[in-house]
């Protein structure tokens, strides 16, 4: 009898330690999830400048609902010559390393695109900067 109730209160005591550890993961996931999602708004563009004659407005989905953060982006850019800038761009993968090199990739498409270089000079320099940083990755 007393080798049962051990028994007994052995389980009992190992299911609340997993239950309590299950919690806490679940924690951390949507922790993680809202964190992850913070970070891929932030270097989205926020296209609230007014522009003459032209309405701008976005909605970004990520693909999935377990990786919110990813190299997917999009930018309007009001050049000096009057004229509008729009670029929409993905670098693959996903997850942090993704979303790092999605924010290095969209400063230096705006500062050559600021830059008054043409629309095809301006992909030509980032796409060399991108094969001098990483020559594995693709945008």
């Amino acid at each position: 009898m007393v080798v049962l109730q051990s028994f007994n209160a052995t389980v009992a005591f190992s299911t609340i330690l997993l239950a309590s550890a299950v919690t806490q993961r679940e924690n951390f996931v949507e922790q993680e999830h809202n964190i992850a999602e913070s970070l891929q708004r932030s270097m989205l563009s926020d296209l609230s400048p007014a522009y003459p004659d032209l309405a701008c407005a976005a909605r970004y989905i990520p693909a999935t609902a377990q990786v919110a953060v990813g190299g997917d982006w999009y930018d309007v850019i009001p050049l000096r010559d009057g004229r509008v800038g729009f670029v929409v761009g993905d670098v693959t993968g996903h997850g942090v390393g993704a979303a790092a090199e999605m924010g290095q990739l969209r400063m230096v498409l705006r500062a050559y695109a600021l830059d008054d270089h043409s629309p095809a000079e301006t992909l030509h320099r980032v796409n060399r900067l991108l094969c001098g940083l990483n020559p594995s990755a693709m945008a």
